[in-house]
């Protein structure tokens, strides 16, 4: 009589445990286990993406070449608010120069608007775009040496042209 009362079993019965799951038979297990190879070759090209951002100097301008020409743009724009046309047309042609140089692979410190031009010509730019873009240089050019003016809707109609010159160009070059 003390056998059934002395040791108490460690499973209840199990109508109180519920159903039985079966984790293989579930949709989300089976993504999640695919999820997991898909993930790992992820990482692997990011790496070999970071790898490559640091080993290759021209790979990595030409990455970046976008984000700085938004930047400098940005800062245009904060000038053209300020109402500094000087201030705003340096960084207007910086903006459109640095671009040109980092996509190019053309070393900055001879960077001119009429090497990039050539440059431009020789990779089959269209010509409308060769002469946008030496249109805007020379624009700048013009406000920050020539002592040449410019009303406030010239300074944002070029600010606009810039801005679409890089997006064209970006998806030429």
């Amino acid at each position: 009589e003390a056998i059934g009362a002395d040791i108490r079993y460690t499973k209840p019965d199990t109508p109180e445990l519920g159903g039985e799951l079966q984790l293989h038979r579930s949709l989300a297990y089976w993504l999640l286990q695919g999820l997991v190879p898909v993930a790992f070759g992820g990482l692997l090209v990011y790496q070999r993406h970071l790898r490559r951002l640091q080993g290759d100097v021209a790979y990595a301008r030409r990455r970046r070449a976008r984000g700085e020409a938004g930047r400098r743009l940005a800062r245009a724009r904060t000038l053209l608010d300020a109402r500094d046309s000087r201030g705003f047309h340096a960084e207007t042609q910086r903006a459109v120069l640095a671009f040109l140089g980092d996509r190019l692979n053309l070393p900055p410190a001879g960077l001119s608007g009429a090497r990039c031009l050539e440059v431009l010509a020789e990779r089959g730019v269209p010509e409308e775009l060769r002469r946008e873009a030496d249109d805007i240089i020379a624009s700048c050019e013009a406000v920050r040496f020539a002592n040449v003016s410019a009303d406030q809707a010239a300074m944002e109609a070029l600010h606009e042209r810039a801005a679409m010159l890089i997006w064209h160009l970006e998806k030429l070059l």
